[in-house]
């Protein structure tokens, strides 16, 4: 029988409105503090009740670096999902053509940025496809004093090349296969 002082790693994050994921990674990180039952792990009340008050009340350093609002350089089904997620984390999402805005082209760049910049977004979502893999348009995003979400600029210049990747890979010590 399980101590009803304990909760599962699922109980927490359905009272946090979080995922189950989530809650695995703070304890395997250390971050929330667990006993391991068998082969089920179990957090204390009073643990939860700390996690659940450092929430509410944030450290200088989360506050710093925490997303309030994101723009969303993508539409479709692609927006939708990341407003998803914004919605579960706290996160105001803009999306371009959505709740009365304007809709802006998707490879002006220039106006993507400015777009971001007069809806307040501290971070922008370039989605997947053409605009996160572009290494100008991260760096665009960056120099307007915008967070990326994604790798950085380099990092995308250096996939974007299949030969130049497998090189960097196999300099690396990945195995790569021959081809």
């Amino acid at each position: 029988m399980r101590d009803p002082s304990e909760l599962t790693p699922s109980e927490v994050a359905r009272r946090l409105g979080t995922s189950t994921r989530s809650v695995q990674r703070w304890i395997a990180t250390g971050r929330l503090p667990a006993r391991r039952v068998g082969g089920r792990w179990r957090v204390a009340s009073d643990a939860f009740d700390a996690l659940e008050t450092s929430r509410d009340e944030p450290s200088p350093s989360s506050t710093s670096t925490a997303v309030r609002i994101l723009f969303v350089a993508n539409r479709g089904e692609i927006a939708a999902r990341i407003r998803r997620t914004c919605e579960r984390l706290g996160i105001r999402a803009i999306v371009p053509g959505e709740d009365g805005r304007p809709t802006i082209d998707l490879l002006d760049r220039d106006a993507l940025v400015d777009a971001a910049l007069a809806s307040g977004a501290d971070a922008l979502h370039p989605g997947f496809g053409f605009l996160s893999e572009n290494p100008d348009f991260a760096e665009r995003v960056l120099a307007a004093g915008i967070r990326w979400v994604g790798p950085p600029p380099g990092a995308i210049q250096a996939m974007g090349d299949k030969a130049d990747a497998r090189r960097l890979a196999a300099g690396l010590g990945i195995p790569v296969v021959q081809g």
